[in-house]
């Protein structure tokens, strides 16, 4: 997963994947990140809780997010230019054997945990730029 500037985070996803099928049902998301190596109660910790939505993106928005993807896994230009990684490509319907697709996940809202001493288990939203 790869994040851009603008709230939203772009990956590659199998359309074969229980992922994909639970997006096309709901494209509601939440997204939780933390750090699992930090012992629970320790007081240590701190997570990122995000409620977003989630969808393919479509041929107007790949070559952005193909470059986003691609240019994380694969640093070196030559290497990149010896995949294929046009936009026809993966506009491939999956019926032509393109089963992987790049999706984006919107942010909607933002939180974090609130390490204000002797409040427990209570969330700080963060304020997420226009």
């Amino acid at each position: 997963m790869r994040t851009t500037k603008n709230s939203t985070f772009t990956l590659l996803l199998n359309n074969n994947s229980l992922h994909v099928q639970n997006i096309m049902k709901n494209p509601n998301v939440a997204v939780a990140i933390f750090d699992s190596n930090v012992v629970p109660g320790s007081g240590k910790g701190q997570g990122v809780q995000i409620k977003a939505k989630c969808h393919r993106v479509l041929k107007d928005e790949l070559p952005g997010a193909i470059e986003v993807v691609y240019s994380k896994r694969f640093p070196d230009p030559k290497e990149r230019a010896t995949r294929d990684l046009s936009v026809e490509h993966f506009s491939k319907p999956d019926s032509e054997g393109r089963t992987d697709h790049i999706y984006k996940i919107v942010l909607e809202k933002v939180y974090i945990i609130d390490k204000t001493p002797g409040v427990k288990d209570t969330r700080l939203e963060v304020r997420l730029n226009d």
